[in-house]
Formats: C-alpha cells, sequence, structure tokens
C-alpha cells in the first residue's frame, strides 16, 4: 500500500508544468492535413468499404492524427491547452488525496487506537486500586441532601392525593347521587378536582398512584443501567407515556363535569373537550408533578450515591468504556473514509490517464469533430454506393457511426445513409 501511494506521488510530481505554446505546435508536424471528403473515399477504396478500417480512422480523427486541411488549429491549440490543464488540476487534487491518505493512515488511526489502548490501560488501574482499597466514599452535602428527602416527601405527598381524588374523580365519583343532595353547591362541581369525598370512599382509587410510584422507580433503574440511546429512549416513552395517562384521566373528570351541566342545563349534548381549559390545568396538574417528582428522585439517587465506593467505581469505568467505544467508532469512520478515499484515487488515475492519451495530440471540439467525421463518412459511403453489392458493407459501417457518436458526440444522432 505504501509503494504504491509513494509511486503516485513520483509520478505526479513528475508532472506539474503547464505545456507550453512551442510544445503544443509538434503535433502539428505529426496531423495529416486532408480533405476529409476526398480523403475518406480513397480510404474506402484501399480498405473495400471494411467496418473495422472505418472504426481505427474514426480514431485517428478523434486523437487529431487526421486533421481537415481548412480546421482552425488556432482553436485545437486552445483545446489542447485546456486539456493539459485539466490534467494539472486533476494532478493536483490527487496529491491532495494521497495527503489526507497518509494523514488518516499515519496519524489519525494510530492515534485512536493509542486511546483505546489507553482507556483499556485506565479500566484495568481502576480495578487494581479498587481491589486495593484506594477508593474511599466522597462527602455529600448535607444541605442539598436534606432538601432534596423534604422535596421528594412533599412531591410523594402531592402525587399521591392528586391521583387518588382525580382518579376518584374521573372515574368513580356518582354525580347523579351528589346532585340530589340538598346542601350541594351546583358550581362546586364544576371544576373540582380535589374532592373530599375521595379521601372517604374506600375503593380502587387509592392504589392508582401506588402504580404510578412503582412505574417511576423502574424508570429510574433503567436510567442507571441502560446505555444513552436506550436511556433517552426509554425517558421519552416513560414521558409520553405519563402525559397520555395524565390526558386521560383529565378527560374523565372534563367529562364527569359535562355530564353536570346536562343534568343542570348550563349545557347542551355537544361536548368539546379540547376546549375546556379545565382539561388543561389537570393535565398539568398531574403531569408537571409528576416529572418534578421524578428528577427530585434522581437527582437524591445521586447524592446517595457519592457515599458509596463501590458505585464509584462503577461509574468511572462506564464512562471510560463509553470513551472508549466512541474511540473505536471513530476507527471505523476513519477506516471508512480511507477507503473512499481509495476509490476516489482510481477514479482521478484513471481520469489522468485518459486525459494523457490525447494530450500530444491535436484535439477538436465537438462541433468541428462531428463536421470532420461527416465529411469523411460521407466519402466512405460514395465509394461503397458504388459497390455492386454493398447493402451489407454499409449496414456495417452505419452501425460503427452510430457507435462513434453514442460515445463521443451524442448531442445528435448519428446520420443515416438512405
Amino acid at each position: 500500500m505504501t509503494t504504491f501511494f509513494t509511486t503516485v506521488a513520483n509520478s505526479l510530481s513528475n508532472n506539474h508544468s503547464v505545456a507550453a505554446p512551442s510544445d503544443l505546435a509538434l503535433p502539428m508536424a505529426q496531423a495529416q492535413r486532408v480533405n476529409m471528403s476526398e480523403y475518406g473515399y480513397e480510404q474506402s477504396g484501399g480498405h473495400r468499404g471494411d467496418a473495422t478500417a472505418l472504426a481505427n480512422l474514426f480514431r485517428m480523427i478523434l486523437n487529431g492524427r487526421i486533421i481537415d486541411e481548412n480546421a482552425n488549429v488556432e482553436q485545437q491549440q486552445k483545446n489542447h491547452l485546456a486539456i493539459r490543464e485539466q490534467i494539472v488540476e486533476l494532478e493536483k487534487q490527487a496529491e491532495d488525496i494521497v495527503a489526507d491518505q497518509k494523514k488518516v493512515r499515519e496519524v489519525d488511526i494510530p492515534r485512536t487506537k493509542a486511546e483505546i489502548l489507553d482507556y483499556d490501560e485506565q479500566i484495568l488501574q481502576v480495578r487494581k486500586d479498587e481491589a486495593l482499597g484506594l477508593y474511599q466514599a466522597g462527602a455529600i452535602n448535607r444541605f442539598v441532601y436534606w432538601k432534596l428527602i423534604i422535596g421528594v416527601i412533599l412531591g410523594a405527598v402531592y402525587i399521591f392525593s392528586f391521583y387518588v381524588s382525580a382518579v376518584y374523580s374521573g372515574v368513580i365519583r356518582n354525580i347523579g347521587a351528589e346532585l340530589e343532595g340538598a346542601d350541594i353547591e351546583i358550581q362546586t362541581l364544576f371544576s373540582s378536582v380535589f374532592v373530599p369525598q375521595a379521601f372517604t370512599v374506600f375503593d380502587f382509587h387509592w392504589v392508582a398512584p401506588i402504580l404510578l410510584f412503582l412505574f417511576a422507580f423502574v424508570l429510574d433503574f433503567l436510567v442507571g443501567t441502560l446505555q444513552k440511546t436506550a436511556r433517552v429512549a426509554s425517558v421519552t416513552v416513560a414521558v409520553l407515556i405519563t402525559l397520555f395517562l395524565d390526558a386521560l384521566i383529565a378527560y374523565k373528570i372534563e367529562e364527569k363535569i359535562h355530564e353536570v351541566k346536562l343534568m343542570t342545563g348550563f349545557a347542551d349534548n355537544e361536548h368539546h373537550w379540547w376546549l375546556s381549559a379545565d382539561f388543561y390545568i389537570v393535565i398539568m396538574m398531574g403531569f408537571i408533578g409528576t416529572i418534578a417528582w421524578g428528577v427530585l428522585i434522581h437527582a437524591l439517587k445521586k447524592e446517595i450515591e457519592k457515599k458509596d465506593a463501590n458505585r464509584v467505581v462503577a461509574l468511572q469505568i462506564r464512562h471510560l468504556k463509553d470513551l472508549k467505544r466512541k474511540a473505536e467508532r471513530l476507527v471505523y469512520e476513519f477506516e471508512g473514509h480511507f477507503t473512499d478515499l481509495g476509490a476516489k484515487m482510481e477514479k482521478l488515475l484513471l481520469d489522468i490517464k485518459q486525459l494523457k492519451s490525447r494530450q500530444n495530440t491535436l484535439v477538436l471540439s465537438k462541433a468541428e469533430l462531428e463536421k470532420s467525421v461527416n465529411d469523411f463518412y460521407n466519402g466512405w459511403l460514395s465509394y461503397i454506393n458504388g459497390l455492386g453489392n454493398g447493402a451489407a458493407l454499409k449496414y456495417e459501417c452505419q452501425a460503427v457511426m452510430q457507435q462513434f457518436y453514442e460515445e463521443n458526440i451524442k448531442e445528435h444522432p448519428a446520420p443515416v445513409e438512405v
């Protein structure tokens, strides 16, 4: 691999100079200047209209070895110079690719692999230090610790009370029975979420908050054990589930409120629950409270972990493994980039080779090439048309003409001799 790129670099370094006008004039002496139509007739007779000979003569016209006697030599020299400038530009791009590949091969990949080995050594050293008892528990901030404890307790009381009352209001509450009471305030039924009766009736609404707490503990466990991508996914799913449950409870409460309004004549049968402020208030009271409580639980857990030396070691090793995985992905990306550069280099070398094969010949523009080929071909067919049995030859020659047009001219279809 190294020898290959050294050879390429040496080859490119010997081809930087742009040809001077005196250099470009040299092919003029080598080119054969002819009247294309007459020369086509002459060559057709010499080769008896052979299609293979026609293809070879077309290539000579393409390469500038046969040119029309009225050809614009100055324009041909400009075309030749433009080709040479393209070669120089491609050679510069190839040199840049060689430099990039050398950097990736000799600097980027070795450096990143060395980082991976260093992370392995650091992980091993952490385990050795742990075995020797060199890791000690850290100190916690008591003010933060007790503040989090109080916040978690208050949050738990709020969430428990809210969901006991909310589930009761939305699922169990008997609005009809309450309306029959003589001492009930109708207006209090329209927007009530915290209902005192929820705490005097024993039913399954008491266990609804317990399910939420269990869900929060499971989520905290997953966040602490899963990798980054899985953690983000699990938190996102948990947030969406919490939002869905709160929205469901809010809808049931709003449905009960609408039922009261129907029974008291304050509303008709149309229920636009999504326009109700009560619906969104209930969602926010439950959703924000739940998320805030979850954040407090996680923060308290992190604060407590400072006293656990084993946890400190586990976190440090986990961090080093994350860095190692990133470095391994980087090596993979570098290797892929190196392969892409190699593919680009192969294409550039092929393009340079094709251009160099024409740099010592006079290059025709497509318009000039088309005119020269058509004139030559007309002369060629003039001879074949004079033969008594030239139909097969004409068919073969037309196929050669069509192929040449497709490969070198393309903009216009090849002329068809009728």
